[in-house]
């Protein structure tokens, strides 16, 4: 739900934004507390993915004309673009 939010967000800013299976892994691993529950989710989204993208952004390093893909590398949240060929769909 949280991703969608975004996703929509970015969508007005003319931003396609996808997420690979290794990053919904690792946000719903991270995100995910048993006293909780999803609640965490939130803060996580905006401390490891919105800073960096709003980073990214202001860096120029996001090209709006192509769809960006949030993955996983190394265990820390990335953005890169989209491999052609590749088969991730977009968060809508």
């Amino acid at each position: 739900m949280q991703l969608h939010q975004l996703s929509s967000k970015l969508r007005k800013a003319e931003i396609v934004l996808k997420v690979s299976p290794e990053a919904l892994d690792w946000l719903s691993n991270k995100g995910y507390d048993p006293q909780f529950g999803a609640r965490p989710i939130k803060r996580l989204l905006q401390k490891d993915v919105l800073n960096l993208l709003s980073k990214q952004l202001l860096a120029g390093s996001i090209d709006k004309i192509h769809p960006i893909v949030l993955d996983v590398f190394e265990g820390e949240m990335v953005f890169r673009k989209e491999i052609e060929g590749e088969a991730i769909e977009s968060i809508s």
